[in-house]
């Protein structure tokens, strides 16, 4: 299935004009898993390597070399090869950890004197693990630095996370930016479920169960649009396990206010907003990337002015299969 690239105009454009200023501090960008943040990534890799930028991205989830440095600029190819020569496994987490190491090996074999450089880590939490993740922003600050120090004209890096939970560990700490990612709006979820063929009937109701995820829309259109199949799926792998959490039956209450308005997680029981968090179910809305970037508060679609399920399937599924359920036992 090809999947079109849709909107992200403004977040393209911003993250653009950063690469060209360059910025001392690491960019770490989260946001609800399928969001979108690879493929932007992706799209961004490859607008600046068309205008002379020497980029290197990298998939740290990866195993596969190729794959974890698919479309970076040959000579820094070049030198993580260099590094990780004889290393087998996760080859992805490897060179995320030794990257100090591939600048190295690049400086020696290229020089970075006058180049305008990018470097992205996308799923650096899920690739390195969620208790080097403050360690390691602090490398990619030192390394920002090193890079201006060899003579590069600029350097933006920026890293990737679904792992909500990374977000209270990063915003403690003042050498990195931190911004968040939000779904697709309603127009450009339309075109894409349009492009992919989606019933044009379909197509409000999917946007409300989705929240706009392009993940998820993409699941569901696997599924030749049978969203109950796609909504037992989700009730199985990410709803059903809450009713076995000793936390979530003793706070049925919070949980209902939080369903009711997400915004009520930040009086919550702490041990039960963490958890939703740690799910990945809820996001906290911080500093979002671009203006654009910031959902409208909706009571209907589960997205209050600080907090949002990433999905507003999430909040359906709780409130009409697991609450009822919690309340009978």
């Amino acid at each position: 299935m090809r999947v079109p690239f849709v909107d992200r105009v403004g977040e393209i454009e911003f993250l653009s004009e950063l690469a060209e200023r360059g910025s001392p501090f690491p960019l770490f960008i989260y946001g609800p898993e399928g969001c979108g943040k690879t493929r932007l990534l992706e799209e961004l890799r490859d607008s600046l390597k068309a205008q002379g930028f020497l980029v290197l991205y990298l998939d740290a989830e990866e195993s596969d070399l190729g794959r974890a440095l698919r479309g970076s600029s040959r000579e820094l190819v070049d030198a993580v090869a260099s590094v990780v020569s004889g290393f087998e496994g996760a080859l992805g987490k490897v060179v995320a950890l030794a990257i100090a190491k591939v600048v190295e090996a690049y400086e020696h074999r290229y020089r970075f004197r006058g180049k305008r450089v990018v470097i992205a880590v996308d799923e650096v939490v899920e690739g390195i693990g969620l208790g080097e993740v403050e360690r390691y922003a602090k490398v990619l600050h030192d390394l920002a630095r090193d890079v201006v120090e060899l003579g590069a004209e600029s350097i933006l890096i920026i890293a990737t996370t679904s792992e909500e939970a990374s977000r209270d560990a990063l915003s403690r700490h003042s050498y990195l930016h931190l911004s968040y990612l939000w779904n697709l709006g309603e127009e450009a979820f339309e075109e894409l479920a349009r492009a992919l063929g989606a019933p044009r009937d379909a197509v409000e109701e999917l946007y409300e169960l989705t929240s706009g995820n392009p993940r998820a829309l993409i699941d569901i259109a696997t599924r030749s649009w049978r969203t109950g199949s796609w909504l037992e799926a989700i009730y199985a792998e990410r709803i059903r396990p809450l009713r076995y959490e000793r936390i979530v039956a003793a706070h049925v209450d919070d949980l209902e206010r939080i369903v009711e308005d997400p915004d009520n997680a930040s009086n919550a029981d702490p041990e039960l907003r963490k958890l939703l968090i740690e799910r990945n179910l809820i996001t906290y809305l911080g500093n979002p990337l671009t203006p654009s970037t910031r959902p409208r508060p909706s009571a209907e679609m589960g997205i209050g002015n600080e907090f949002a399920w990433q999905l507003n399937a999430y909040r359906l599924l709780i409130k009409d299969r697991l609450i009822p359920q919690l309340h009978r036992e």
